[in-house]
């Protein structure tokens, strides 16, 4: 399965399993324990400093036990290791080298942080120039992240020091060990600790690495996966560059950015991460690898969907685990601590997976024991208890125990909304909690629960995970259960609220694009980089800000540790003043950047602004697709009406595939239309609607129907007489489509009142060479990441040649008297001569050439248009030959109408369509500043394309104020009349994306 179709398929998958994904390795990835702080002060050394030159400090001094105390370093602010004294016995002030190393031994197991690292054997006075006092190194590398470390003793004055941290604070660790300063040459000789180790890196970089990897961790907390992937990728970028020959080091980030990845919907790539962590650490001898790696592989199997894997791999990480939380594996008490917690999330993950497979009894069992391990556990960050308890809710719910599954919501809902706010992570709960009221058959409280879900979702930004169709269709569920008992006022308002909830339907086209086009403003705006700069720093600050008071009031009021009452204050001063300074700069954003924030927010469009939009003689049906029901919600202007569909998105999309394959050429020759299953199609979705009177239907489709345009289906059985007799809807209705209400709402309420200056640009016959189809070129060689660089213009090459299509082109612009047209065919047909002849000055924008599907883009994942390719590679994305979404949304158009005629949106053999790719297109069109598309579902041979385009501009030509929908409708009927066109293969390729009710050549004034 592709990229796409499975994102599509596992979406509601990764909504419902997310927030039990993040028991993985140590949540804070500091290396360094708390200590309790006891009043004795170490004697400091003089000038202590780190491998770069930072100043270094010894903090207080903590008992530990017998004889021995441990101080803290610290390198300018980050923590940098310490200090462990042991008092000698007496005779053994100044132990010769064979001395010290048995001291040493019998001493060394009272060190915890020693626990978690792997050394090498003792080296004596291994340092250059060095000779008093005797020294003992050993060279370790940290088992949680890989960062070699020291460990440097030395016995002077009856006791035995042990400077133990990062290498990279290596001239403080021998300082502190000696009491004297290290040599000079010891930055050079460091590396041969570490064979391979061509750098140390400093203690920024690595404290740098630390933070990026935590703050993804609280990110996927959050449900945030994208920020989270983009700290991973960086946090990853500077390890990988300090640590080239340590791939065991990079693991658990590897591990952590598979999660980022799937989460957003790239299996294939996160099941190659997966691959390569566990490869890299198959020798390591480190006791925690087996179960982390276990969570790992049953979180992404929760992802995937496969619930019955999930639990397998759950069941193998408690298992491993519990050796290790109750010590029996012969653990110390800081890795016991970890084990216990990571035990309880593992637990939890289980019971998940438990519910998931329909048995909840066993799910309540497991996540009871998941909260009493919590609850002991003191090494866990403060959401994990709230995951638990909503695994709970969701168990007990499902034994019918609806009253206790409320206190365990509430408790867990406190929990989301004290650390993450109104986010994501709080909405999912509201959803859980909806769907626990659903099962036990209150749907009044079940809709409440969705509304309040709604309203976060439709707050929360497009990159964040927000409400998936499967959460939807419950709501609409609850929704037609209360209907038939409410007076016409209430049915209203309800269906009112599930409108604005359809709404939040994601479209992963569409939304990688947006997402693209968004990052590309950002990069070509310093002021608005500027500006997300500021809002990035201040989410992350209000984010530790909550996770240290929930932290502070989770403790005891005698706790020794616990902060003082006015600092508790000023942190809550803190808290309040970051979110008005996030409330103002959101404001700011909106007035300055507001093309930005489209591409980044979803607003939902009120019911009665829409409805006021509408002409008498219109209707707008919108769709949402469900596992095994869909509903469609038909809107004109005098109401609302919701149609219950029988059919889920497989159902769905078989009988689209049915109706795609009689749209294909096989051996030269067209194939048969099923023209029955075109009718069964129109009699489940649109027969049961209200739509007497109805002249223009605007379509919002979803799933597998954006891959079909309407004006194929049959309006009746089908009788003799074939496909010139047949009860098309076309016949009926003009027919539109757009990609979301907000695009087709922003047309409708954006006025033009002058035009381009220019009438047609057009852009036909590309340089290409080859005989490959787009979709056969695209399985073939895209079979890694194109990323975010330049497409290799020998690809782009090798597709098959459009000759006919400048013929075209220019057919068209004379149908509508523009015989000036600028025309860039052949060579001339690139990226940088559509740039310079100033595609903003034109009202026609005529593009005949192929268009390029983000599934075979794989990490592309957006679509784009072909164009001819540079003789040699390009640097960058601009002039490489690929027009992508993200690139047209930078443009400055004021075209009424934007032609895509040769786009080829199936790939081969029909298994998918791209047609949301196609929505894509034309949605970064509108964003650039067009008002229509006119583009074609499959390529269709140019005697056709050419007879059709030519009716559709000679219908617009002769009539000036005809609407683009009406103009290819009239083309349409004019094809279906002849018997060599009457197959919709030659006439129903095209479809109108946009409003239109607009038309194009309409004189507004002068330019």
């Amino acid at each position: 399965m592709s990229d796409m179709g499975r994102r599509k398929q596992t979406g509601r998958a990764r909504q419902r399993w997310c927030c039990a994904l993040l028991a993985s390795a140590v949540w804070n990835v500091s290396p360094l324990a708390a200590q309790s702080v006891v009043t004795s002060n170490a004697a400091v050394p003089p000038a202590l400093r780190g491998l770069a030159g930072e100043p270094c400090t010894l903090g207080t001094a903590t008992d530990l036990g017998p004889g021995g105390v441990v101080s803290a370093l610290a390198c300018d602010g980050i923590e940098a290791g310490s200090l462990v004294r042991f008092v000698l016995p007496t005779g053994s002030a100044s132990a010769a080298p064979d001395r010290l190393g048995a001291i040493w031994a019998a001493n060394r197991t009272r060190i915890a942080a020693l626990a978690s690292m792997s050394c090498q054997p003792v080296k004596a006075e291994a340092l250059p120039g060095w000779a008093e006092p005797p020294l003992l190194i050993e060279a370790c590398r940290n088992v949680a992240d890989g960062w070699p470390h020291l460990v440097v003793v030395a016995a002077r004055s009856g006791t035995l020091m042990a400077a133990v941290g990062p290498a990279a604070a290596a001239p403080a660790l021998v300082a502190m060990a000696s009491g004297r300063p290290a040599p000079d040459g010891l930055a050079a000789s460091l590396t041969s600790f570490w064979p391979g180790q061509t750098q140390i890196g400093t203690l920024a970089e690595q404290d740098q690495v630390r933070r990026l990897w935590s703050q993804a961790r609280r990110d996927m907390a959050r449900l945030a996966p994208q920020p989270a992937e983009a700290a991973l990728r960086q946090a990853l970028a500077t390890r990988q560059r300090l640590l080239p020959n340590d791939p065991a080091g990079s693991a658990g980030l590897m591990m952590d950015l598979a999660v980022a990845v799937a989460l957003d919907g790239r299996a294939d790539e996160a099941d190659a991460l997966v691959r390569e962590a566990e490869t890299a650490t198959a020798s390591l001898p480190d006791p925690a690898r087996g179960p982390r790696q276990a969570v790992y592989r049953s979180q992404l199997a929760a992802i995937s969907g496969d619930a019955a894997r999930a639990a397998q791999e759950a069941a193998a990480a408690v298992a491993l685990w519990r050796p290790l939380a109750e010590g029996e594996a012969g653990t110390g008490g800081a890795a016991r601590a970890i084990a216990g917690a990571e035990l309880a999330m593992a637990l939890n993950l289980e019971a998940t997976a438990q519910l998931k497979s329909g048995d909840p009894t066993s799910a309540a069992v497991r996540a009871s024991e998941a909260l009493v391990a919590i609850e002991a556990a003191t090494a866990a960050p403060p959401w994990w208890r709230g995951d638990i308890l909503a695994t709970l809710g969701e168990a007990t719910a499902s034994l019918g125990r609806i009253a206790a599954a409320e206190k365990y919501f509430q408790a867990a809902l406190k929990i989301r909304s004290s650390l993450f706010g109104d986010g994501p992570a709080t909405m999912r709960l509201w959803v859980s909690l909806a769907r626990s009221y659903q099962a036990a058959g209150l749907p009044a409280n079940a809709v409440a629960s969705y509304r309040r879900a709604v309203a976060l979702a439709a707050a929360s930004p497009r990159d964040s995970s927000s409400l998936a169709d499967t959460d939807l269709i419950p709501f609409a569920q609850a929704v037609d259960s209360l209907l038939p008992g409410l007076d016409p006022p209430a049915r209203q308002g309800l269906l009112a609220d599930l409108f604005a909830a359809f709404q939040l339907s994601r479209a992963p086209d569409r939304e990688h694009s947006n997402s693209k086009a968004a990052a590309r403003l950002a990069e070509d705006s310093p002021a608005l980089s500027s500006l997300l700069r500021r809002q990035a720093d201040l989410a992350q600050m209000i984010t530790d800000t909550r996770l240290r008071l929930v932290s502070e009031q989770a403790k005891a009021d005698d706790a020794a540790d616990r902060l003082p009452a006015d600092t508790l204050t000023g942190l809550s001063a803190r808290l309040a003043d970051g979110q008005r300074q996030q409330a103002a700069l959101e404001v700011d954003l909106a007035g300055r950047f507001p093309q930005y924030l489209a591409l980044t927010r979803m607003r939902p469009q009120a019911l009665d602004e829409v409805r006021a939009r509408l002409s008498d003689d219109e209707a707008l049906a919108q769709f949402l697709i469900g596992r095994d029901r869909s509903y469609v919600l038909l809107l004109r202007r005098n109401g609302l009406q919701m149609v219950p569909v029988a059919l889920g998105e497989a159902a769905l999309a078989d009988m689209v595939r049915r109706l795609r394959r009689g749209l294909e050429i096989e051996g030269g020759t067209v194939g048969d239309f099923d023209l029955a299953t075109a009718h069964d199609l129109y009699r489940q979705l649109l027969e049961p609607a209200d739509l007497a009177g109805v002249t223009r239907l605007t379509i919002i489709p979803a799933g597998p129907l954006s891959g079909l345009p309407f004006s194929l289906l049959v309006t009746a059985p089908p009788m003799p007489g074939g496909y010139a007799d047949a009860a098309w809807l076309v016949r009926r209705m003009a027919i539109s489509h757009a990609p979301s209400l907000t695009s087709h709402m922003a047309l409708r309420t954006t006025q033009v009142v002058r035009h381009a200056p220019r009438m047609m640009l057009a852009v036909a016959n590309p340089a290409l060479s080859g005989r490959q189809s787009a979709g056969a070129v695209l399985a073939r060689a895209f079979t890694g990441c194109r990323g975010a660089g330049p497409v290799d213009p020998a690809l782009l090459r090798s597709l098959v040649a459009l000759p006919d299509t400048a013929a075209e082109a220019r057919e068209a612009a004379l149908a509508i008297g523009a015989g000036d047209a600028t025309m860039l065919t052949g060579e001339a047909a690139t990226e940088l001569s559509l740039r310079g002849a100033a595609p903003g000055d034109y009202r026609i924008l005529y593009f005949a050439t192929h268009g390029l599907i983000p599934g075979e883009l794989q990490c592309q994942n957006e679509p784009g248009l072909v164009l001819t390719p540079p003789a040699m590679a390009s640097a960058t994305t601009v002039g490489d030959g690929l027009l992508s979404a993200s690139e047209i949304v930078g443009m400055e158009l004021r075209a009424d109408l934007v032609v895509l005629s040769a786009c080829n949106t199936a790939t081969p053999g029909g298994r998918r369509t791209g047609s949301g790719a196609l929505s894509g297109l034309a949605e970064a069109f509108f964003r650039a500043g067009a008002r229509t598309v006119l583009a074609s579902h499959w390529q269709v041979p140019s005697a056709a394309t050419s007879g059709l385009m030519k009716g559709v501009f000679t219908a617009l030509g002769s009539d000036h104020l005809r609407p683009v929908d009406e103009a290819l409708r009239a083309a349409q009927l004019a094809s279906l009349a002849q018997p060599g066109t009457a197959h919709p293969f030659f006439w129903g390729a095209f479809v109108v994306i946009g409003d239109g009710a607009s038309a194009p050549l309409a004189d507004r004034g002068p330019p």
